[in-house]
């Protein structure tokens, strides 16, 4: 029988009619028309033949689905997954069918009759255009906590992918977990769902329902030469869903985000064989050990870097005795607000996330190790197989307890010296306070002896308002003085010219004398004739005395006044 090629391009190997490729278990072989096997999609999980409503809540998870489908998925002409197809019979040229689906061809590619279906869902690479064109994962190039992003593929091709492979609504929650941001911590939730039970028509046959959500480390390869410092490694999710039917050993995959690592060794082992429950290399484990495997390879590098960075955090806080010295003396210290924000807001939660990652990792490698003790105790898997799964298990145990102890130290460690950069703020503030309190006392004092001063200048200036009363009652004295001495100095330099006049003439111009006329005494008084020139000199003297002193006065004044405006011209000249 040929297989005939779809418009996608794909190409597929040829079978004979020897080797028909036959159907997933459960699925009726012969050509009869048969209802469609995506019919109720609409309404997955509710749909499934085995949905119990009593310990599922089904409803719940697809009205979750439909509310956070603007959230989780692409529009259908961005949407594309990829499928590997690996037959009973391979073709010995091709073992391996690799074929990208989108939301026209992927009903018909995943109807095609085979044994095995793996299905591959990524997002495109341009680096490797030929390799996993396309992935189903959240991955972005900026930061661990933004490399999310939305799955490329549509609600409806999901719901027709569960529907058609009867997928256990469990995978639902972890297919929740991606397409948001986790900038703080991711949860340690939903990592692990194992679902084992027997077949209704044969019951020592069994069928395994295992659901993972496991954390890895990456290196994200970018570089900014502007934070040169930022975080080289990007914290990435992994989802896995896996059916396996022990009866005829065929099985469903669906992964969403798998690593590089795991689909090139995948590749290279499906290469040459098939999953069995009796192969040592292709158990029903094997898969399983090789997402385990893969998401603990990088996680003791990630460990030592975050070593590496707490000893650049307490690098502020490590002081010799002279740095103790001088903080204490004057509050210098390295570590500033930021040192300690790092500390407590990113590095801590970055070891508390860490944490959390390492929990949710150990409780899928413990639920690996029930459904191997599960698989042993049936005797459906290889002594070969298990012990190989025991081992790997056990060392990525012992491995990821080792990884939380460490982180665990460093997470103590670090809380010490975040509380030493506070202890430090602390002996700071008291520097501080010391200081201002000896400024303050200081400023007291001046302040004191500001206010002796002042008191000083006040009894200064009450001294000085006294003597100033003193100095202008003297001076009102003195203009009295000044008056009666003007007065007196006018009085007598009026009588200073008739003094001066009666000096030289003498007392010649007036004549007294008593003589005796008929026997009485009698008194005569007689004036000179040259009396007016007494008089015309007396008055020519006054005059040219009075009126050279008051041209005397008058020029004084001119001076005075003179010298006045000259004062209040140059007064308005410096305004």
């Amino acid at each position: 029988m040929a297989m005939s090629s779809h418009s996608d391009g794909n190409t597929h190997p040829q079978l004979t009619q020897a080797q028909p490729g036959p159907s997933i278990a459960g699925q009726n072989e012969t050509a009869k028309v048969q209802p469609s096997p995506f019919q109720g999609w609409e309404t997955y999980p509710l749909m499934l033949a085995n949905y119990n409503t009593l310990s599922q809540n089904g409803r719940a998870l697809s009205d979750d689905l439909s509310r956070d489908s603007e959230r989780l998925f692409r529009e259908p002409a961005d949407a594309s997954f990829e499928i590997l197809d690996v037959l009973e019979t391979p073709d010995a040229n091709s073992p391996l069918i690799q074929r990208k689906a989108n939301s026209a061809t992927f009903e018909d590619i995943i109807m095609d009759d085979r044994r095995f279906h793996f299905r591959c869902l990524e997002k495109h690479q341009l680096q490797t255009p030929n390799v996993f064109a396309w992935r189903l994962t959240l991955a972005s190039s900026i930061t661990p906590g933004n490399s999310w992003a939305k799955l490329p593929i549509t609600e409806e091709m999901l719901r027709k992918l569960l529907t058609f492979y009867k997928v256990s609504p469990d995978f639902l929650r972890v297919v929740q977990f991606f397409g948001r941001q986790t900038r703080e911590r991711i949860s340690s939730s939903a990592a692990f769902r194992y679902l084992f039970k027997a077949k209704e028509r044969d019951p020592t046959a069994y069928v395994s329902e295992i659901c993972i959500r496991m954390v890895h480390v990456e290196k994200h390869g970018r570089f900014d030469p502007d934070t040169p410092n930022d975080d080289p490694w990007s914290v990435r999710q992994i989802g896995c869903y896996q059916r396996f039917d022990y009866e005829d050993s065929s099985s469903v995959c669906i992964h969403i985000r798998p690593p590089k690592d795991v689909k090139s060794r995948l590749l290279g082992a499906l290469g040459k064989g098939r999953f069995s429950k009796g192969s040592e290399h292709l158990s029903p484990m094997s898969l399983h050990l090789a997402f385990v495997t893969t998401a603990m390879q990088n996680w003791q590098a990630y460990v030592e870097y975050l070593e590496s960075e707490l000893i650049k955090y307490r690098e502020c806080v490590l002081l010799t005795d002279e740095d103790w010295k001088a903080s204490r003396e004057d509050g210098d210290i390295r570590a500033g607000y930021s040192d300690f924000r790092k500390l407590q807001r990113y590095f801590r939660d970055k070891l508390l996330n860490t944490l959390s990652i390492f929990d949710l990792n150990m409780d899928v490698i413990q639920g690996l190790q029930m459904h191997k003790e599960k698989l042993r105790a049936l005797g459906l898997l290889g002594e070969a197989a298990c012990n190989d799964a025991s081992d790997i298990l056990e060392h990525n145990t012992s491995k990821l307890r080792e990884l939380r102890r460490d982180t665990g130290i460093m997470l103590e460690r670090a809380g010490s010296a975040a509380q030493l950069i506070q202890a430090l703020f602390e002996i700071r503030n008291d520097t501080l306070i010391r200081t201002y309190t000896l400024a303050t006392s200081k400023l007291v004092d001046m302040a004191t002896d500001n206010s002796t001063a002042t008191a000083s200048l006040v009894s200064m200036a009450r001294g000085s308002h006294q003597a100033g009363q003193l100095m202008v009652e003297f001076a009102e004295r003195t203009k009295r003085d000044s008056r009666t001495m003007r007065v007196a100095t006018m009085l007598a330099t009026l009588y200073l010219p008739g003094t001066f006049v009666a000096t030289i003439f003498g007392m010649g111009f007036f004549h007294s004398d008593i003589h005796t006329e008929h026997g009485q005494k009698v008194s005569t008084f007689s004036v000179a004739t040259q009396l007016w020139i007494f008089g015309v000199a007396v008055a020519i003297f006054t005059v040219v005395t009075v009126g050279s002193f008051w041209l005397w006065e008058q020029r004084l004044r001119r001076k005075d006044e003179t010298k006045v405006e000259a004062v209040r011209r140059d007064t308005m000249e410096m305004v």
